[in-house]
């Protein structure tokens, strides 16, 4: 079952990401800004509820106090 479980979930977030990529390709070569909204707004957030309701996947945020809105890169620490 939990194979079964992990093929669904990889699918779907997969599939997410995929669509949001393609969709994103595309209103990008028109205006960057959709694409940029397309991507954060809607792509991550599917991607990450279907990982959360189907894979019952639990992500954790820390130090969010910590995190600066412009000019760095973060590298997160994952299993």
């Amino acid at each position: 079952m939990i194979y079964i479980r992990s093929f669904l979930t990889n699918m779907a977030v997969y599939g997410c990401i995929a669509l949001g990529c393609i969709v994103t390709s595309v209103c990008g070569v028109f205006y960057r800004k959709s694409a940029n909204f397309i991507f954060d707004k809607i792509t991550i957030p599917s991607a990450l509820w279907c990982a959360r309701v189907i894979g019952g996947i639990k992500i954790e945020y820390r130090g969010m106090e910590y995190v600066k809105q412009s000019g760095v890169i973060y590298a997160s620490k994952h299993e």
